[in-house]
């Protein structure tokens, strides 16, 4: 199994924190890390967007760079593939 980052829209039905959306849906985007098999099927992601964080710069903007290579991808629906906990990062 391998991973990499996506883009992925999340819609909350009628979001309590969101003050004044009048009952409307709110659409918003994270990026996540998104699990795959051998056949390239994604099979799970992150329960959780993803932070920048990182123990150096570079490493920061290794990260950063693998984020905006995911803006080129398709999005993914946050709902259409099974969610996974957040597991501890190994970049």
């Amino acid at each position: 199994m391998h991973w990499n980052y996506r883009v992925m829209k999340h819609v909350d039905r009628n979001p309590d924190w969101v003050p004044n959306v009048g009952g409307q849906d709110e659409t918003w985007f994270g990026i996540h890390e998104v699990y795959y098999d051998a056949e390239e099927n994604v099979q799970s992601y992150s329960l959780h967007a993803q932070a920048v964080v990182g123990e150096s710069l570079d490493v920061t903007k290794d990260i950063l760079q693998k984020m905006l290579e995911a803006c080129e991808k398709p999005v993914l629906d946050y709902v259409n593939v099974p969610k996974m906990q957040d597991q501890p990062e190994s970049h």
